[in-house]
């Protein structure tokens, strides 16, 4: 009987794996890349260690930030409503910017805090701390109001590690953060594990503008612990918005579309809330429809209602006449604040005359400034609001409110010379 010549199945495996090995090793040979540790075995056995080095690396990262790795996910053992069942955790970041209902939505971020975790979102209060990123963001030691920069960055990254969904509110950071590519590259790097949406407000311009100047004179904390608050020049809004015009509308026009050019490049998904669509419960509205998926703080804010807003711009006519009285040195013998002066100013005026803060000679912008006023406003509208404009709430509401601001002297101030030529005074 003839007996057919022939390999078995595992002699066939063995010849590959050689070959196999042979082919490495002649390629490795060729490029010069030869390994000492044993070829083929070599790269496996390297390829395990370096498998264990990740393994201890991320146990070590997990651990220092405080996270119980006992299971194989950390981020599985964070209980996630039903309803937030999504790839990756969102990091909503509302933006501003300033003078936009900001303070009123943080008082009622920080107020719903628990209905929020409710609906699988922690609402972080570090990143509010950051104020003047531009000076201070990748400065060691740079201390803003008492806190490094440093400090409250660990505190706000600490944060994101909680596997939730993450809130986050800064009026002025997208505004002053420095627009270099460092900057982005690192903000890209602490919030490549989340899905990032930015929110930003939109307000109409005409409303805007004498709310940003209210915003930069007005009495602070800080600007009183310097000389008693006299430092500060108190410009009227007539020349502060001549020069607004001149120096920045050119560069940034409105606040929101400026920041929207600004951030998209890098985080593209951005959403534009409308504060006008529902002023009486613009909270309720922010929370139903810009936090995905917020059913329990939402119905809970329907329910209840706006109860105030904060920060709400008022006239600065008295500071101006306190400021023109110290300038003109009628308080060189009084030891009072420019708070205390501006005070007994407005307890004279409301109190005494029984009169408003708008019932002095006034300087206010010409028919032909307020024309172009109007103007930039409805154009800004149209752009960035553009379903809202054609709606009936839209054009025709824009145009009645700035009559109605423009009856209420919004862009008016006081005219000190005129006030200080009056006797009665």
């Amino acid at each position: 009987m003839v007996r057919r010549a022939g390999l078995s199945y595992h002699a066939l495996q063995l010849i590959g794996f050689v070959f196999a090995c042979s082919v490495i090793y002649l390629f490795e040979t060729e490029q010069g890349n030869l390994r000492t540790d044993g070829g083929i075995v070599g790269i496996l056995t390297k390829e395990k260690a370096r498998a264990s080095e990740q393994k201890n690396a991320a146990s070590f990262a997990m651990k220092s930030d405080n996270i119980n790795v006992s299971s194989p996910s950390a981020i599985d053992d964070v209980p996630v409503p039903d309803n937030q069942q999504i790839t990756k955790p969102i990091l909503l970041l509302h933006l501003g910017p300033t003078k936009t209902g900001s303070s009123t939505l943080q008082v009622y971020f920080k107020k719903e805090q628990h209905l929020l975790e409710k609906d699988g979102y922690h609402y972080d209060r570090n990143f509010r701390k950051f104020i003047d990123t531009k000076e201070c963001f990748f400065v060691p030691n740079c201390a803003v109001e008492k806190v490094t920069q440093e400090e409250a960055w660990g505190e706000f990254v600490a944060s994101l590690r909680s596997g939730m969904n993450v809130i986050a509110s800064n009026e002025v950071f997208a505004g002053r953060f420095a627009d270099e590519p460092t900057h982005w590259d690192f903000l890209k790097r602490e919030f490549s594990s989340f899905d990032v949406k930015i929110v930003l407000v939109y307000r109409r311009y005409f409303e805007w503008i004498p709310s940003y100047y209210y915003e930069n004179f007005r009495m602070s904390r800080n600007r009183l612990k310097v000389n008693g608050g006299w430092d500060k020049r108190m410009p009227i809004f007539v020349d502060w918005y001549r020069d607004y015009r001149e120096r920045i509308e050119p560069i940034v026009q409105h606040p929101a579309e400026y920041d929207m050019m600004k951030w998209g490049r890098h985080f593209p998904d951005i959403s534009i809330f409308n504060m006008h669509n529902n002023p009486e419960d613009m909270v309720a509205d922010f929370f139903c429809n810009m936090i995905p998926n917020a059913t329990n703080a939402c119905s809970h804010r329907v329910e209840k209602g706006m109860e105030g807003s904060f920060h709400v711009g008022k006239s600065l006519n008295y500071d101006i006449l306190a400021v023109r009285a110290y300038e003109d040195g009628l308080l060189n013998h009084v030891n009072m604040t420019r708070e205390e002066v501006s005070n007994a100013i407005r307890h004279r005026q409301e109190h005494d005359l029984n009169s408003s803060a708008i019932e002095f000679p006034l300087i206010c912008l010409s028919s032909k400034e307020e024309e172009d006023l109007l103007g930039a406003s409805l154009s800004y509208e149209l752009k960035l609001q553009p379903d809202w404009y054609a709606s009936s709430r839209g054009e025709t509401e824009h145009r009645a409110k700035f009559s109605d601001a423009v009856q209420k002297r919004k862009f008016c101030s006081v005219n000190s010379t005129a006030v200080m030529l009056d006797t009665g005074w």
